[in-house]
């Protein structure tokens, strides 16, 4: 794996724990998220622990980012939740774009980057498995 892609996953993994952290700290933070995620991401986000309700969001990201959907909708998350932002910023850096072939990319005749499947099989180890210290 290079160093664009361990400082990316580094990256995410370090915005994640911000947002879990963010979410527990701010009072009031919680129940807005919660307003802006029913019905459009999930239908029951209060069912979920503040830490698992932040990992199901970054996944969900995660996953339309690399179907090559938008990621529009999240932009409320966002403004509330700037890790979030900056979550979704690293999904769009020139990291993921020299490493991953994404889906709307052409395909060249000698890629050396991941292709999708090896990026999603190495994702989860790399970005939401929890280690506790």
């Amino acid at each position: 794996m290079n160093t664009a892609l361990e400082t990316l996953f580094c990256t995410m993994r370090s915005e994640i724990g911000n947002a879990q952290q963010e979410l527990a700290e701010v009072p009031g933070l919680r129940a807005t998220v919660d307003a802006l995620t029913l019905n459009r991401h999930h239908n029951k986000p209060h069912s979920l622990s503040n830490d698992d309700l932040i990992v199901y969001l970054v996944k969900r990201m995660t996953l339309q980012r690399l179907a090559g959907a938008s990621l529009f909708p999240y932009d409320e998350l966002c403004a509330w939740l700037p890790p979030l932002k900056r979550f979704r910023d690293a999904l769009y850096s020139e990291a993921i774009i020299e490493s991953v072939q994404l889906a709307p990319d052409p395909a060249v005749i000698s890629d050396s980057r991941l292709t999708l499947d090896q990026f999603v099989k190495i994702l989860p180890d790399q970005v939401f498995k929890r280690n506790v210290d």
